[in-house]
């Protein structure tokens, strides 16, 4: 029991000990924790203490000090004192900290401050942690009465403590408070740096913070409170004045609501992190721009009054690194449009588009231009006075603005597109430059080049060059947004490095005679239609429904951006690529291409999505693998002098080699399957090449209906072919490796029977559906007077019939396993020398069909007579224990010539 009591008794000693007053007696100053400079009563002796964490340190006019007398807190040293009070009648001298970036000074304040006097503050090395004072102490009340002097840097500590102002707060390079209450009652607080809420501790676990403004004005260049998880609570009306404001994102449910910030000038990078105004679920009463130039603000706010105040601000929403890409809006102030439609803008940034959401039941914007700005999904959104670019949609457009004409005429003689004097405009306004709204027209009145001056934004709506009476170049320094059509004669020249940047919202019309530069179009759901055939250096897609109408494209570039909605409509145009030809960037991405029957024409061919296209012409001159995903093409055609690898599975119609030195090669396991065939135009010294990568893990031929045709010469090493008939390569060469083709040459003796192989038409004249072998390629000899021709089941028949169409004569027509019904039609006379049906089931229609020898009918076949006559010396069933049919339909006879 007594050693609990000593114990209790030792505690309590240093408090009551301990705590004391201590004035300042020197009056030459000195410094601070010298003891010498101190005494227990005012205006005492000397070296009666050292400032600790339970001293009340006092400045009073005992101490004698006046101006130009400096009190030094030393560089590298750490002061405490419980409350630091400069009296009233102390006199105007100096506080000197002397701490620098090597060996900082800290004043650790365990209560009050109290300036009750003005003195100056002076940090002998200027700088954000060389000179700090720190509020610091437990279940405690800090009031703090500067009369607005500078603390260089404060921070307030103890998270069970409460921070009073009695007067301004200001910190020219910091405040941070780590946790507590903050009460400003109404008072400024002001730092040229960072105003910071933000603990050590986990973020499980964090500090409460209530910062209590009661109608404050804050100023900082950064608000920031980003990483304080759900700890902070704002209260009470505030303005807060701020170059950026890194906002505490709301971790709970509830939203973290701030009253009224005023952004003021700071031109944030490209980086996706660098905005001026950041915090995510956040709402605001009121947010004034006065930036005059860009301000990026983060997505997924509320804002209920927006305030713009110059009309050269450019609001860009940002929905980068997983924020939010919406802003919800109340009601948006903008100033007076300028003389020549000047207003701020609203775009998006760091993704394809932003959205804009009513706060409220409706949402209007009035002289606002809104480039990638969709209307949010729910209430009603007017657009009084604006203007729409890019992918903005979704908004009713009222009062819409008249729009000018504006004519090139180089009066000033400098050439400059943003000299107003150098054009002529239908309105007589002076001053004025072409804007989203007007028009552009270069005619034969007009002389002497242009020139897009580097960093100008230079614009127009429909652009029309229709002088055709000498040359002009249009050099573009910087890009020409165009929001509406194109029209371009022949006369036209452009140079330098930018692009024509068709941005409209609605349907326009591109229609050149002339080599147009770089083309991006970045206009999500606005269509484009070719009026002519169109030649440029590149394309660039970042949204747009793009029509050909049938026209040709000839260009060195052609690609798409990561974005939804690049919709191709290619009809039968020819689209030649001197390079990349790009369809889809990834496979997530929403758009359509439809391919018609155009022809593709490329170096390099790359899309990451599948689609069926149309005809694929290669002209690679180094190695190309056609790869990522299963297209299919009705031709692909190689023509050029690299090789082309396949390593994922394609599905082609007709696969073609073009010429000398066309290579195709098929990775390990890679199908390409063959719906109609292969051929080869190079010549027999020189012959086309198809193989596998591996031969232990071979490519594979599929033809799943019929056979497959590989025409022309061709090396073919390690290739398996899988097809439901014949893989025939009359001419092809069997280097090694192959399985599944046959390379049986064709003959050229007309004496050799012929097989129906059907691969073109119905007509029993055409040539191309005939072969000496069995499902193989075109012989191309005529069938009649043959010795004998052969439908089997290696034939093909379209409908499943054979139409005689002209008079012919052959010695012997065998049907051999037709086993579906077959129908002949003969629509003339025909002479067979001898019938026979093996497994056959055939029906004969049409005209007399007249067979000099016999006709045999054998192994369960069928044969249907259905036209006029047939007649045979002799009909014959030679089955083997399977009885045969014949069929006599009314109006259809047989006749046997010996009976």
């Amino acid at each position: 029991m007594m050693k609990n009591l000593l114990i209790l008794v030792f505690t309590f000693i240093p408090l009551s000990v301990f705590s004391q007053t201590l004035y300042w007696v020197n009056k030459s100053g000195g410094n601070f924790g010298d003891p010498a400079n101190w005494s227990q009563t005012s205006g005492g002796s000397g070296n009666e203490g050292v400032p600790n964490s339970f001293t009340d340190v006092v400045f009073d006019k005992n101490s004698g000090l006046a101006a130009g007398v400096d009190i030094i807190f030393e560089e590298g040293e750490d002061y405490n004192v419980r409350s630091f009070v400069v009296d009233q009648f102390a006199g105007a001298f100096t506080f000197r900290f002397e701490g620098s970036s090597f060996s900082s000074t800290t004043l650790t304040i365990h209560q009050n401050l109290e300036f009750k006097e003005d003195v100056l503050m002076v940090y002998v090395n200027p700088g954000a942690f060389n000179n700090q004072i720190l509020f610091d102490g437990e279940e405690i009340t800090h009031r703090i009465f500067t009369l607005g002097q500078d603390l260089n840097h404060v921070e307030f500590r103890h998270p069970n403590a409460l921070y009073v102002q009695d007067s301004d707060l200001y910190a020219t390079a910091r405040i941070r408070m780590y946790g507590g209450e903050w009460f400003t009652q109404g008072f400024d607080v002001r730092t040229e740096g960072d105003l910071i809420f933000q603990d050590n501790q986990s973020s499980t676990d964090p500090y409460p913070k209530e910062f209590n403004t009661s109608g404050s004005s804050i100023y900082c260049q950064e608000y920031f409170a980003k990483f304080v998880y759900g700890s902070l609570q704002v209260n009470g009306l505030h303005t807060i004045h701020v170059k950026t404001f890194i906002g505490n994102p709301s971790q709970t449910t509830v939203p973290t609501l701030y009253d009224k910030i005023v952004l003021e000038n700071y031109e944030p990078t490209f980086l996706v992190e660098d905005n001026n105004i950041d915090c995510a679920g956040c709402s605001f009463n009121q947010i004034i721009i006065e930036d005059i130039n860009a301000t990026k603000i983060g997505g997924g706010l509320e804002i209920q009054t927006l305030t713009i105040n110059s009309i050269n601000s450019i609001i860009k929403i940002n929905g980068g690194n997983g924020r939010d890409n919406t802003i919800a809006l109340g009601t948006v102030n903008a100033p007076s449009t300028g003389d020549c439609n000047q207003m701020p803008i609203i775009e998006n940034i760091h993704t394809d588009i932003a959205e804009l959401h009513a706060a409220n039941a409706s949402l209007t914007l009035s002289r606002m231009k809104l480039n990638n700005i969709q209307a949010g999904p729910e209430g009603s959104y007017n657009l009084s006075g604006g203007i729409l670019t890019g992918s903005s949609s979704g908004w009713n457009i009222v009062n819409q603005l008249p729009s000018n004409t504006f004519y090139w005429r180089n009066y000033s003689g400098n050439f400059l597109w943003d000299d107003w004097k150098n054009w002529d405009n239908d309105m007589d306004i002076e001053n004025c430059l072409p804007s989203e709204l007007d028009d552009v027209v270069i005619d034969n009145n007009s002389a002497g080049n242009i020139m897009i001056p580097a960093n100008y934004d230079a614009k127009c709506k429909h652009f029309t060059w229709i002088k055709n009476n000498g040359l002009i170049t249009l050099t573009l320094n910087e890009d020409l947004n165009i929001n509406g059509s194109l029209l371009s004669s022949k006369f036209a020249l452009f140079s330098g490095i930018g692009k024509l940047r068709m941005k409209g919202v609605g349907s326009f019309s591109i229609e050149s005679n002339a080599t147009l530069p770089d083309l991006c179009f970045e206009s999500v759901g606005t269509e484009y239609k070719l009026d002519a055939d169109l030649d440029c250096n590149s394309l660039l897609f970042e949204g747009a429904d793009f029509r050909t109408n049938g026209f040709d494209i000839t260009t060195n570039s052609w690609r798409v951006g990561n974005n939804d909605g690049n919709n191709f409509y290619f009809g039968s145009s020819i689209i030649s690529v001197q390079g990349l030809l790009e369809l889809a960037i990834n496979n997530g991405v929403a758009q359509i291409i439809e391919p018609g029957t155009s022809s593709l024409i490329c170096q390099d061919f790359k899309s990451f999505k599948h689609y069926d296209f149309y005809d694929l012409r290669l002209e690679n001159s180094n190695s190309f693998t056609l790869s990522l995903y299963s297209y299919s093409f009705n031709n692909l055609e190689l023509n050029g002098s690299a090789l082309v690898k396949i390593d994922q599975d394609l599905e082609v119609n007709n696969l073609l080699f073009m010429k000398e030195n066309t290579e195709l090669e098929l990775g390990s396991g890679v199908e390409l399957k063959v719906n109609q065939g292969i051929e080869s135009l190079a010549p027999s010294d020189n012959p086309a090449v198809l193989n596998s990568l591996n031969s232990n893990d071979k490519g594979t031929l599929i033809k799943s209906s019929g056979n497959l045709c590989l025409e022309g010469f061709l090396n073919i090493e390690n290739i398996d072919a899988n097809t439901e008939g014949i893989a025939h390569a009359p001419l092809g060469n069997n280097i090694a490796g192959n399985s599944g083709i046959i390379f049986t040459p064709l003959p050229t003796s007309q004496s050799v029977p012929l097989y129906w192989i059907g691969s073109t038409s119905t007509n029993w004249a055409t040539r191309s559906n005939w072969s000496s072998v069995s499902g193989g390629c075109p012989t191309n000899f005529n069938p009649h007077n043959r010795p004998k021709l052969i439908f089997n089941e290696h034939s093909q028949y379209e409908n499943n019939q054979v139409i005689v169409l002209a008079s012919t004569t052959t010695n012997e027509v065998e049907f051999s396993n037709v086993t579906e019904e077959f129908t002949f039609d003969n629509r003339v006379s025909l002479n067979l020398g001898k019938l026979t049906l093996d497994h056959s089931w055939v029906k004969f229609i049409g005209s007399d069909y007249n067979i000099d020898t016999e006709a045999i009918i054998r192994n369960g076949s069928i044969l249907d007579a259905s036209s006029n006559e047939m007649t045979a010396r002799q009909w014959l069933d030679s089955n083997t224990g399977v009885n045969s049919l014949i069929i006599i339909r009314p109006g259809s006879t047989i006749r046997q010539l010996n009976n």
